[in-house]
C-alpha cells in the first residue's frame, strides 16, 4: 500500500488503483514524447551535418596492427579494457 500525502491518494482502494495506473499511463505517454523529440532533434542534425554521434574510442588501426602481429580477440580485448581503464583514471 502506497499514501501519497499530497494530494491525498490511498491505493488501498479501487479508486486509489485507478489513480495510480492512471499517473503511470501519463508518464509512459510523457517519455515516448520526449523519445519522439529526441529522435526528430537528432534527425535535424544529421541532416544539418551538426550531429556525428559518438566518436570512436577504438583505434581500429592499431588492432588491425595487433591482429596482424598474431594477437588474437581475446588478448586485445584484454589490452583494450586495461588501456580503457587507465586513461579513464587519469
Amino acid at each position: 500500500m502506497l499514501n501519497v500525502l499530497e494530494p491525498a491518494i490511498d491505493t488501498s482502494g479501487p479508486m486509489g488503483t485507478m489513480m495510480l495506473t492512471v499517473l503511470g499511463m501519463v508518464s509512459e505517454m510523457e517519455l515516448g514524447f520526449i523519445k519522439e523529440r529526441r529522435r526528430a532533434g537528432i534527425e535535424e542534425a544529421k541532416i544539418k551535418g551538426v550531429y556525428k554521434g559518438r566518436p570512436s574510442s577504438l583505434d581500429h588501426d592499431k588492432i588491425k596492427e595487433l591482429h596482424a602481429e598474431g594477437m588474437g580477440a581475446t588478448v586485445l580485448l584484454k589490452n583494450w579494457v586495461v588501456v580503457v581503464v587507465l586513461s579513464t583514471k587519469l
